[in-house]
Order: structure tokens, then C-alpha cells, then sequence
């Protein structure tokens, strides 16, 4: 849980990027401080748990991240994310994406649904990330975010997904987890590909071509000559480096 703080900009990100069209007001800031840190307790806290088994066969805990060894005060700070994030749940004008994100934030995790262990769905089910940005347009407006927006965030999550988990293969593998990446081998670097290209035509539909035109680069990142653990480590610069220019293209549009 502690070991990823890298990745906690994954949470809070989209739904400052949903945040340009909506009002703020107490509960908007309340959410926002709740996916800066507890939402992401939540979700590493409850994979660190629930994937003991495959992260001794991982070397990325012997280093980049770490292992996990103090249950008891993981259990603690898991369920007082949970509490908070039920809470503002109860509160939301429109809880229907807070609600998700929770679901999908456990259920990646947790039996029986454990929707990393079942190919393609794990991909696809990391859209949880966007679900922060897409609560934040619903309960604050009233209105549903655009389906080729919905879909373009499915698409590029899946795409971030199977990418960073090509490195979990061979300890996945001796886990006796079918991921995504230990189904399709090599082939998941094209599939990877596919995602992001998916993502930049969805994109085009509804966005300025500031906005998704820089997929093109995601695009070309399977391919690569690089070491995928190498490149691995660099994709929090990478997606901060391209939310601020959704940031920017976004605000574009109103200003």
C-alpha cells in the first residue's frame, strides 16, 4: 500500500480533469482529499492483501515497491477507508460512480469476484481510475459523462493496465494467475497497442485533437525499444506529463 505512492495522481487526477465543468462546494473539496490519499489506502491496501500470493514470486517488491508485512495495520487502514469512503457515498447527490469505484477497487482484488484473475476483464476493469473524474461530472452536474468519453478512458486504463502488468507475468504465472498478460504472452504487446489506439479514436470523436493526438505516443510505447520494467517505472511522469495537457485542452473548451 505505502510502496505506490508514485501512482496516487491515478485517483485524484480525473477528477480534477472532471472538476473544469462543475461547481465547486464543501463536498467537492471533502471527495478530493478522499482521492488524494484514503481512496488509494483502499485500493493498494486491499490488493497488497489479497495478492500475498503472487507478490513473493514478484521482484518489482524487491525494490521499486515493497512487500507487504504488517497485516494487522493494513486491515485497520483499509477498513477506515472504507468507512469514509461509504460515507460520502450516502452523501452524494449521484453515488452511482462512487459507488463503483468502490466495487471495482475491491472487486479487482477480493473473491469472488477477483476480476484480476479473469483475462480481458482485468484490463477492462481498470477503469475504476476514471471513475473519480466521472462521479465528479455526474453528481456535481446532474448529467451522464459522454459515452466516447467513457469509452476512451476504458480503452486507455485497459491499455495501462496490461502494459504494467507484463512485468507481474512469470510470478503470475507460478501463482497459478490467468491475467490478461499470461494468456496472450508477447501478444499482449499488440493488444496493449490496440487499447491505446481504441482510446485515441474515441477520444477523437469529442475532444480537440491537442487531446488525442498525444496517444499516438502511447500507441508506439509496445513497440518500443526499451525494457518494459524500465518503461514501466517512467509512466507516472509519462501520464502526469499528458493529463496536463488534458487539462489544458479541456479548459481550452471553456475558456
Amino acid at each position: 500500500m505505502s510502496s505506490r505512492p508514485r501512482f496516487w495522481m491515478y485517483t485524484f487526477g480525473p477528477y480534477i480533469l472532471a472538476s473544469l465543468f462543475v461547481q465547486p462546494d464543501w463536498y467537492w473539496l471533502v471527495c478530493l482529499l478522499y482521492f488524494v490519499y484514503p481512496a488509494n489506502v483502499l485500493i493498494y491496501g486491499v490488493n497488497d492483501l489479497a495478492d500475498r500470493d503472487t507478490d513473493k514470486h514478484n521482484p518489482k517488491k524487491d525494490g521499486y515497491e515493497t512487500r507487504l508485512t504488517d497485516t494487522t495495520k493494513t486491515w485497520v487502514k483499509v477498513s477506515i477507508a472504507l468507512i469514509l469512503g461509504l460515507i460520502l457515498l450516502t452523501l452524494a447527490d449521484h453515488p452511482l460512480f462512487f459507488a463503483l469505484f468502490l466495487l471495482l477497487g475491491i472487486g479487482y482484488s477480493v473473491p469472488p469476484l477477483r476480476f484480476k484473475a479473469v483475462p480481458f476483464i482485468d484490463s477492462l476493469s481498470n477503469i475504476l481510475y476514471a471513475m473519480p473524474g466521472f462521479f465528479a461530472y455526474h453528481n456535481f452536474t446532474g448529467q451522464l459523462p459522454n459515452l466516447w468519453i467513457v469509452l476512451a478512458a476504458m480503452f486507455w486504463c485497459a491499455g495501462m493496465h496490461l502494459y504494467s502488468a507484463l512485468p507481474d507475468i512469470a510470478s503470475d504465472k507460478k501463482a497459478n494467475v490467468k491475467t490478461t498478460g499470461v494468456l496472450l504472452g508477447t501478444h499482449a504487446y499488440t493488444m496493449t497497442s490496440v487499447y491505446w489506439l481504441l482510446a485515441l479514436v474515441s477520444l477523437s470523436m469529442v475532444a480537440p485533437w491537442t487531446a488525442w493526438l498525444p496517444l499516438v505516443v502511447y500507441v508506439m510505447i509496445p513497440f518500443a525499444p526499451i525494457d518494459t520494467f524500465k518503461m514501466y517505472k517512467l509512466f507516472p511522469y509519462v501520464n502526469t506529463w499528458y493529463g496536463a495537457i488534458l487539462f489544458f485542452s479541456l479548459a481550452s473548451l471553456l475558456w
